[in-house]
């Protein structure tokens, strides 16, 4: 005789599979069920119509009760004034039985399908080369990537956890979600958060990634460690050595990069030019006089590199010519 299995939490997996939250798992669990009766496949038929046009989704929690809720469900389908809304109510009900019986079929694929139509996971890649762009993640999230940088997510990021994977820099203005944190992965390392403003730099991700919090509270995972943020703290974590570098700055300058605007305060000006050598991918020779003096201001992104040597100069002082393709201050 076949046994039959506990399925003590099935009404919760049931209300997880008709609102395209469940996991794998839970997926295989709610085919077996189906399959394990006739009664159950109708059940599940009249379900996912009263699903379908529920005008409170509230009403039906993930610990909805066959028992409880039995007289309203079943009873309103007799109803003459009941009718599907939707449209694609019948469409629904062939793909929850579809799942139930191609359990088997998802297991020897190794592919975690999607309840709606059953169509493999797919991946949304967001690329930058030389311009910066802004971009509006699927849950409203806002997210701005820097020059030459990739963003990736799958098309299950809404019904999961929202998840994206960073190389290169980005600044995340993400919408608040009290039940699905949104977690940003890069290399081995992670940052995680619920809501807030902050920026990750990962150009090169294995030598040093460097997480900004503007807003909010941030939870960095990394290397076995893991750090809650603080607004205007930058953490810089360090994958080959293992440890993690914490300071305190003005989060605001240090994406100030996404409004095409550089300020600096009291910097080298040897360093402000390293600065301008990575930003206009040039070779700059700087005099000896010159790299220990200070220099403070604001600089356009989007003007041109005669431009913004000029813009210098006239606080400096130096004299700046082009030769053998180098720019030669002296």
């Amino acid at each position: 005789m076949k046994e039959t299995m506990d399925y003590k939490n099935i009404n919760a997996i049931i209300a997880k599979v008709l609102s395209h939250e469940a996991t794998l798992d839970e997926i295989i669990i709610f085919g077996k069920w189906v399959n394990e009766s006739p009664n159950h496949k109708r059940d599940i038929e009249v379900l996912s119509e009263f699903w379908d046009v529920a005008s409170d989704a509230e009403a039906l929690s993930t610990e909805i009760s066959f028992d409880r809720n039995k007289d309203m469900i079943f009873g309103r389908k007799n109803d003459d004034n009941y009718k599907d809304k939707t449209g694609y109510g019948s469409r629904k009900r062939l793909v929850f039985l579809s799942i139930a019986a191609s359990v088997l079929i998802i297991l020897s694929l190794g592919i975690y399908t999607l309840i709606n139509g059953l169509n493999p996971s797919q991946n949304f890649v967001l690329l930058t080369q030389d311009n910066i762009a802004r971009y509006v993640l699927p849950d409203s999230s806002v997210v701005v990537l820097n020059k030459n940088s990739r963003l990736t997510y799958s098309d299950r990021f809404v019904a999961n956890n929202r998840k994206v994977k960073l190389e290169g820099e980005a600044y995340f203005d993400i919408r608040k979600h009290n039940k699905k944190r949104f977690v940003v992965e890069v290399g081995n390392s992670e940052v995680e958060v619920w809501g807030t403003k902050f920026n990750v730099n990962a150009c090169n991700a294995t030598e040093s990634i460097t997480t900004t919090l503007i807003e909010g509270i941030v939870l960095f995972k990394g290397g076995g460690q893991e750090r809650l943020m603080q607004p205007d703290q930058q953490l810089t974590y360090y994958p080959k050595q293992g440890f993690i570098k914490n300071a305190k700055v003005d989060a605001c300058l240090s994406v100030e990069w996404k409004d095409h605007v550089s300020r600096y305060t009291s910097i080298p000006l040897s360093e402000l030019i390293l600065r301008i050598e990575e930003h206009y991918n040039v070779e700059i020779v700087l005099a000896d006089k010159y790299k220990d003096m200070r220099v403070s201001g604001a600089l356009s992104n989007n003007q041109s590199l005669h431009q913004t040597l000029n813009v210098i100069q006239s606080s400096v002082g130096f004299q700046w010519k082009k030769a053998k393709g180098k720019i030669i201050i002296y």
